[in-house]
């Protein structure tokens, strides 16, 4: 989405910072968070039940990858939600229009 609305040179931490401040799009990134992070993770459960034989293999490493799917899953949203932009950030921001 962002490449076809913006210039790819000008998607910059100013543009997130400028991107943040409303609402909606931290509920669009979390949302793309969560289904794409799902998404590859059941893909890997899939590979892990079709080609690990063994049952105890199979319950480590599709627990590890469930770990693994919350671990990912909370940083990303701790990240978004607590998102603050260094004062002074917006300033000079050349491509974000206001």
């Amino acid at each position: 989405l962002m490449h076809v609305t913006t210039d790819v040179a000008c998607t910059s931490y100013q543009f997130v910072a400028h991107r943040y401040q409303n609402p909606y799009w931290r509920l669009y990134d979390w949302l793309l968070l969560t289904l794409a992070l799902l998404h590859g993770m059941n893909g890997l459960r899939v590979v892990i039940d079709d080609y690990v034989r063994s049952r105890s293999w199979r319950l480590f490493l599709v627990s590890l990858v469930g770990l693994a799917t919350l671990a990912f899953f909370l940083l990303g949203t701790i990240t978004i939600v607590t998102f603050q932009p260094v004062p002074g950030s917006l300033q000079g921001a050349s491509c974000v229009t206001h």
